[in-house]
């Protein structure tokens, strides 16, 4: 009877995670396809800005949770995949 964090993951289908289920239960769970999110960070400049630290979140109705985090590449992009559509929050920062 704990309290645990389901994740399920498949390839091509967006990653769920769902917080609050029983030990032992048995649930069904729906993925839908999954969906990358590139984030270009750059400078005044417009060049790629390479080490800026990422964070989406988001939390649905139904009690599932997502929680990415990231480091811009060189080029200063970073790509999140396999993500549900629909809204979330992102935080960037860099020193």
């Amino acid at each position: 009877g704990a309290s645990v964090t389901l994740r399920v993951e498949a390839t091509g289908f967006a990653r769920r995670e769902i917080v609050g289920c029983q030990a032992g239960e048995r649930m069904v769970v729906v993925l839908s396809s999954g969906h990358a999110l590139e984030i270009f960070v750059h400078d005044e400049a417009g060049d790629g800005v390479s080490g800026a630290k990422l964070r989406f979140w988001r939390r649905d109705d139904l009690g599932s949770f997502d929680a990415r985090t990231g480091e811009t590449q060189p080029t200063g992009i970073c790509r999140f995949e396999a993500l549900e559509a629909g809204h979330g929050t992102l935080e960037c920062v860099h020193g």
